[in-house]
């Protein structure tokens, strides 16, 4: 008996001095890779100057990062009620504006799985306002994947999206140009 009370006297005085020893060191530091700190320049950047030209409100962001820059994404909300044409052109201009913004940016560039940054990796998504008629076909969220992009309405009652439109990438370059601002994002700045 005497030997297992020295025993679990010293196992315990192990611990104590174990856990004690901890007790003073330095607590850990996470520091993030290198192209974090450019990351979050680039996003820093991108979301100030978006909500200062079109007035969104960032909800959301993130990205494809696990060695290297694959993707950057960000969900935006706007409180305008959009059409399909404008939530087009306001998607595509985000990605294109998102796209440039990393390419120009040189010291991120070692860090891109793929220079030039592809359109494929500016993953922007944006709600917009809910239109209380059920029956208008207005866009309340919008989505780039697969090379396709969604424009959908939100299903009330199951709080799940319908598509209103679904078209290629392809597609919606083709109507797509930058200098025909809608008159809805015209008068934000």
């Amino acid at each position: 008996m005497n030997s297992f009370i020295r025993k679990t006297v010293k196992l315990t005085l192990f611990f104590l001095c174990l856990f004690m020893n901890n007790l003073y060191s330095e607590p850990y530091k996470y520091t993030p890779p290198e192209y974090m700190v450019y990351v979050d320049e680039i996003s820093i950047n991108f979301v100030n100057e978006v909500k200062k030209e079109f007035n969104l409100t960032l909800e959301a962001s993130g990205g494809r990062m696990p060695n290297n820059v694959e993707a950057i994404g960000f969900r935006f909300g706007c409180d305008k009620q959009v059409t399909i044409s404008e939530a087009r052109w306001l998607l595509l201009t985000l990605k294109q504006r998102l796209v440039e913004k990393v390419n120009l940016h040189e010291k991120i560039r070692p860090f891109l799985a793929e220079y030039p940054f592809p359109p494929s990796g500016a993953d922007i998504s944006i709600s917009f306002q809910a239109n209380a008629d059920r029956n208008a076909k207005n866009v309340e969220f919008v989505h780039e994947g697969r090379n396709k992009v969604f424009y959908c309405q939100q299903k009330r009652e199951v709080w799940q999206y319908d598509d209103l439109l679904v078209e290629s990438y392809q597609d919606a370059l083709k109507t797509y140009d930058v200098a025909d601002k809608p008159v809805i994002f015209k008068n934000v700045m």
